[in-house]
């Protein structure tokens, strides 16, 4: 598939997919959700990718939005279609099997704010404004913020900030958790690397087990989410990465993890 609207680059087991229609403010239409998938799909196989930033080109946006000007009159079942395939692609990153970090460099409007929110966590600029404005356009979000955002910040400020269209700011975001940093936006990319090399170095199977318990656990009741959490603890207890972990901690050296 070729890539108009992203830009892939890798380098020490970190992989930066880069939404790239500056133009517009990283608008995003239906063929950049395509990519970020395919993107995604590329990298799962590879052993030299650990850790995906996800970020928009630009000091300025993240992305801000839907590209309004894709939209058409469509029928019910076109419409149902396209919000099909379009949960498939913020789900398909809420359960990617490596880690997914948002590096919100500014507007994450709408759309972009979803993406943000199908992420592991999010680390955000000081200029970032995080909005899902559509009831302004007598629509509603679309593509999982009705049910990702109260899951993140709760009920009362997703219902606010939604019902209001008001843009949430850097410093509230982080007060409500939604970021876990707040970063001068020259500072911000660096920053998601250099977090994700602290994660490429744990184990890639325990960091895939540890990010499933805590995925399925959150739609479920505590006793539940125990069991989870004990079956998870099994499955990464049987693995080899285990065995090499306790052992390099003992010699005190570093671990070689395997993926296994």
């Amino acid at each position: 598939m070729e890539r108009v609207d992203t830009v892939l680059e890798i380098e020490d087991g970190i992989a930066v997919i880069t939404i790239n229609r500056p133009a517009v403010l990283n608008a995003a239409r239906d063929e950049t959700l395509f990519e970020i998938e395919d993107i995604l799909k590329e990298l799962e196989d590879r052993e030299d990718v650990l850790v995906v930033i996800l970020t928009g080109a630009g000091e300025k946006s993240f992305c801000a939005g839907h590209d309004i000007s894709t939209f058409g009159e469509m029928s019910e079942y076109e419409i149902r279609k396209a919000e099909t395939v379009r949960h498939q692609v913020t789900s398909y990153i809420q359960e990617y099997g490596k880690p997914v970090i948002a590096a919100v460099n500014g507007y994450a409007f709408g759309l972009g704010c979803e993406l943000a929110c199908s992420c592991d966590f999010r680390l955000a600029s000081q200029n970032a404004r995080f909005s899902l404005p559509e009831v302004s356009l007598g629509i509603i979000p679309g593509n999982g913020g009705t049910q990702r955002l109260p899951r993140l910040i709760g009920k009362g400020p997703a219902m606010y900030y939604t019902v209001t269209k008001q843009h949430l700011f850097a410093d509230r975001a982080y007060q409500l958790g939604l970021v876990e940093e707040v970063l001068p936006v020259s500072e911000l990319l660096d920053r998601a690397r250099s977090i994700a090399k602290k994660i490429a170095e744990c184990s890639p199977s325990a960091v895939r087990i540890v990010r499933n318990a805590i995925n399925r656990g959150l739609d479920t009741d505590l006793n539940t989410g125990l069991s989870i959490e004990t079956e998870s603890f099994i499955s990464a207890y049987r693995n080899e990465d285990r065995r090499e972990g306790v052992a390099a901690f003992l010699e005190k050296r570093k671990a070689v993890f395997g993926d296994k």
